[in-house]
């Protein structure tokens, strides 16, 4: 029986080599989550897509199939451990 290794979908990057890039925007932290990933040539970690400018679509497509829900961030939001804002 072949081994099968689940997939990671990454959609965030709060530290860069220790050092907390939290203060950075989204849009910065997706960049830097997708270099680390395509320089790992990792097969089972991805970046997560995104859709830009077609949120309300997007959601009530996913509405229409039954799925659980979607997740909608501002891409010019910071990180703010803990805390919960209009950004979401």
């Amino acid at each position: 029986m072949p081994l099968c290794y689940p997939q990671r979908h990454v959609f965030d990057q709060l530290y860069d080599r220790y050092e907390s890039v939290m203060n950075e925007t989204l849009s910065a932290r997706r960049e830097r989550a997708t270099a680390l990933i395509k320089g790992l040539g990792n097969q089972h970690a991805m970046i997560s897509t995104g859709i830009t400018g077609a949120g309300r679509e997007y959601f009530n497509e996913a509405v229409g199939r039954g799925l659980e829900g979607v997740m909608a961030k501002e891409l010019r939001s910071r990180y703010l451990p803990g805390k919960r804002n209009g950004a979401w």
